[in-house]
């Protein structure tokens, strides 16, 4: 089964989860948004779709794609994931609540790797805000790698 993956990443976590997921699962291809030019969909038989979660907001590049390419995506398997430092519960809600009913039934399929926060990557407003908000002053991650296994074994089906 042909597989795509189209991801937001903004400061390299995700980037790096779907590097892994590409060395699992041969011959699957990768479409990062901020690419100008768009794939042909119609080549794929499944999509998987993801990006971070920044200050309780999932990406908003990634939603403004899907509601873009809604009708060729909702033809096809979709499936999500989405990295942050929020816990679980919080963070698929974060989802929901951005993508909306529209895609409610494709969210069975949704992954949570967790996240990472590289301080020297962060703009000084980040590093203020996640002071302020979170009393994160250095280096954190919550990554979890059987979660990404655990779609490596999805998708190699």
């Amino acid at each position: 089964m042909k597989t795509l993956v189209v991801y937001d990443t903004r400061h390299g976590f995700t980037q790096r989860c779907v590097e892994m997921l590409q060395q699992e699962v041969p011959g699957l291809d990768t479409w990062l948004l901020t690419n100008t030019k768009v794939p042909e969909f119609s080549q794929y038989d499944q999509f998987v779709l993801g990006g971070p979660v920044y200050f309780g907001r999932y990406s908003r590049r990634l939603v403004t794609f899907l509601q873009k390419h809604r009708e060729v995506l909702k033809a096809k398997p979709c499936r999500f994931f989405v990295v942050g430092l929020s816990p679980r519960a919080a963070a698929w809600d974060y989802v929901k609540v951005a993508l909306g009913d529209e895609w409610a039934d494709q969210l069975n399929n949704l992954s949570f790797f967790g996240g990472a926060i590289q301080w020297d990557k962060l703009s000084w407003w980040e590093k203020w805000l996640l002071k302020t908000a979170r009393q994160i002053e250095t280096d954190a991650s919550n990554f979890d790698l059987q979660e990404v296994q655990k779609l490596v074994g999805e998708l190699r089906r």
